[in-house]
């Protein structure tokens, strides 16, 4: 599975136009990325064309999911065909603005019949400045009543099979749900939420979701 959180910095660099930005980027770069990976809300720069220069780890389990959102040759784009031209219109517009509150924002229907993505798109530059790249935000209304992935699995070292499973639970996902939405058998499912009781010390699921809930007050800052 390729690492897209990994940031281009040269890429980056480029397309600012910042002198001073690569060794920015490398110093700031790794913790910054820690931070964005706490998010449950998927993040991803890319450039005018739509090439992706860097994705937070919930924009990499968005594209990997291929549910809306997909990589076409290192290009995010959309899956569907009708908001495809709408998307990359977007990126173009706010990617060539020197408006920092140029904006573009719409809804993009997923496949299985779960709620539709949120989708934001902004211009990064500075005041008085072309943006020549713009900031994806893609907000899940679904996984956005969890505490994220990455927190579950630094805190209580899950699997990623894990982590997916209890973000799902705290959202209200039964494992039946989960294993229909995921093709994966229940058993697969069953074996994964034991490991989850074990890993938290809990052993019933309101109790489970309880302490998972107890996340949500966490700091994330110096992380």
């Amino acid at each position: 599975m390729t690492d897209l959180r990994t940031a281009d910095f040269a890429a980056v660099s480029n397309v600012l136009g910042g002198p001073t930005l690569p060794r920015r980027a490398e110093d700031l770069g790794r913790p910054l990325q820690r931070a964005l990976d706490w998010l449950s809300d998927g993040v991803a720069l890319v450039d005018a064309d739509r090439r992706l220069l860097y994705a937070n780890e919930a924009f990499v389990t968005i594209v990997h999911g291929g549910d809306a959102i997909v990589l076409r040759e290192g290009h995010v784009d959309l899956a569907d065909m009708l908001l495809r031209r709408r998307f990359a219109a977007a990126i173009a517009r706010t990617c060539a603005t020197d408006e920092i509150g140029a904006r573009a924002d719409f809804r993009v229907q997923r496949r299985r019949n779960a709620i539709a993505y949120l989708v934001s798109i902004r211009p990064l530059c500075e005041r008085g400045g072309i943006a020549q790249a713009s900031v994806i935000f893609v907000h899940d209304p679904v996984a956005s009543g969890s505490c994220g992935a990455r927190l579950l699995r630094d805190v209580f070292a899950f699997t990623d099979a894990e982590a997916s499973l209890a973000s799902a639970l705290q959202t209200g996902v039964s494992p039946t749900n989960y294993a229909r939405a995921h093709r994966v058998s229940i058993n697969t499912v069953y074996t994964h939420l034991r490991h989850i009781k074990e890993k938290t010390g809990c052993q019933r699921l309101p109790e489970l979701i309880c302490r998972l809930n107890e996340l949500r007050a966490v700091p994330v800052n110096g992380s």
